[in-house]
């Protein structure tokens, strides 16, 4: 491994990272550089931007620097290295092996979010299902903004124990309850399903290949394939939840930019109404939503 810079400044520390990491992270090295070196020194980003000639401590900058070249070389994610991943102003404990949570889901939140608060207080049978949850960010951060009852639900043993432990750090652990399984439950007792709220495995089986070396190397596949048209998984939550949501109840989920005709057709269809698609900041069809159709 190349040694690190001489001096141990964060100014030379980050320089020597930016570097290191270009030709891996294109622009965003310098991003990259600044998370890894918060999370040697155990401060926040801003406070690197106001001491540049700060010294650290030669165990952290060695951190730091073991850190840049698994990222440059074995293309490790960066959550994967820092042990953590910020969603929705939240900092989410990560691990290996569970799906790591991207910036344009939290659009689905926000739309989850703005559908349910004038609904609130929701009555307490009430309940928000995160499908597919992963580290529990989606459900997590609903129950955060909105105090709202959420079931997580997960394949992976190991995302169900990250999501659990999230919930209870992040001081929602009485109202995010989370559960192993593949799919929607069916409501047990008086619970009323007033959401389903997902971002499902959505790519084709075909373009694994074509994933950037960080995804595919180290992200869990079935976190993120979904059959021939990557819609296997999808096309199940969209059949479960016309029984398990209530009538007027929302389903919303993170789609494929390609997948817009696809969803707008399934949502077309009963028991669903409304169906729409919306784009993400960047402008790619990003989000599906509908209403489950009101009892006549």
């Amino acid at each position: 491994m190349r040694r690190g810079p001489a001096g141990g400044t964060v100014a030379r520390l980050l320089m020597h990272g930016i570097g290191r990491l270009r030709l891996v992270a294109g622009g965003m090295a310098r991003l990259e550089a600044e998370v890894l070196l918060a999370r040697a020194a155990r401060v926040r980003r801003e406070w690197l931007m106001a001491h540049p000639e700060e010294v650290l401590r030669p165990g952290a900058a060695r951190w730091y620097a073991a850190a840049v070249e698994r990222r440059r070389t074995e293309r490790v994610p960066v959550a994967y290295l820092t042990g953590e991943r910020e969603f929705m102003g939240l900092r989410f404990a990560m691990r290996p092996g569970v799906f790591i949570p991207r910036p344009e889901t939290e659009g689905l939140v926000e739309r989850v979010e703005a559908w349910l608060r004038p609904r609130l207080p929701l009555s307490p049978r009430d309940i928000v299902v995160d499908a597919c949850t992963g580290s529990g960010a989606i459900a997590v951060s609903l129950a955060r903004r909105l105090r709202v009852r959420v079931l997580a639900i997960d394949l992976s043993a190991d995302a169900v124990a990250l999501a659990r432990s999230n919930a209870r750090r992040l001081g929602v652990g009485a109202l995010v309850r989370v559960r192993e399984g593949d799919g929607l439950p069916v409501p047990g007792g008086s619970s009323r399903v007033v959401a389903v709220v997902s971002n499902p495995p959505y790519v084709r089986a075909a373009l694994w290949s074509r994933l950037a070396p960080d995804i595919r190397g180290h992200e869990p596949r079935r976190a993120l394939t979904a059959g021939p048209d990557g819609l296997t998984v999808i096309r199940r939550l969209l059949r479960q939840a016309g029984t398990r949501v209530m009538p007027g109840g929302l389903v919303a989920l993170e789609i494929a930019p390609g997948q817009r005709r696809c969803l707008l057709a399934l949502l077309g269809r009963d028991p669903w109404t409304g169906g729409r698609v919306e784009c993400d900041l960047a402008g790619r069809v990003r989000y599906a939503l509908a209403l489950r159709k009101a009892a006549q």
